[in-house]
């Protein structure tokens, strides 16, 4: 619940501030880019920080959700700054998983940004757009824990489920809002 309110603020944040900004007049999209970026960063940061426990001892967290969902409504450009964002988080942390991590929030920020592109503009993203990058994220996912070898692999195994509940149902959730 936690991490669906964190989202959904930030749904909430994108709806409120696109009146303050007014992104269609050129000389505010650059502003309007990069508060967008640097706010679902922020969200992105707070779901990797609130880890949704699926079972005893295992975890997910659905940084890339914010990343994929920013990309597909606005772009290459808001995306890559929430990825950034999120990158940077995921550095600090460190660990063995930091380079899988790092590759995968980058993925999904050019996948948004090829959906974006796909869709043709804000305006026009529908459903099947939103689900195509859903089924394209978990599969960057399912790639991202492919890079730990077979510790990741393992690990893929036991949170799957959760994982496609995730994005596949849930990213295409939250962008019909």
């Amino acid at each position: 619940m936690e991490a669906t309110g964190i989202v959904v603020s930030g749904v909430l944040f994108y709806s409120l501030a696109y009146g303050w900004f007014a992104p269609d007049d050129p000389r505010r999209r650059t502003l309007w880019t990069i508060v967008l970026g640097l706010a679902w960063g922020a969200i992105a940061v707070a779901l990797m920080v609130s880890r949704i426990q699926t079972r005893e001892g295992f975890f997910i967290d659905g940084r890339v959700i914010p990343v994929a969902l920013i990309g597909l409504f606005e772009g290459w450009g808001a995306a890559l700054i929430t990825g950034l964002a999120a990158t940077v988080y995921r550095v600090y942390l460190g660990g063995s998983g930091a380079v899988a991590g790092v590759i995968t929030i980058l993925a999904v920020a050019v996948a948004g940004g090829l959906a974006h592109r796909w869709a043709g503009g804000t305006e026009r993203v529908r459903i099947h757009h939103a689900f195509v990058l859903a089924v394209g994220t978990f599969f960057i996912t399912f790639g991202g824990f492919g890079l730990l070898g077979e510790r990741g692999r393992t690990l893929f195994a036991q949170v799957w489920p959760s994982y496609l509940l995730l994005t596949v149902v849930g990213l295409p959730m939250l962008a019909l809002l």
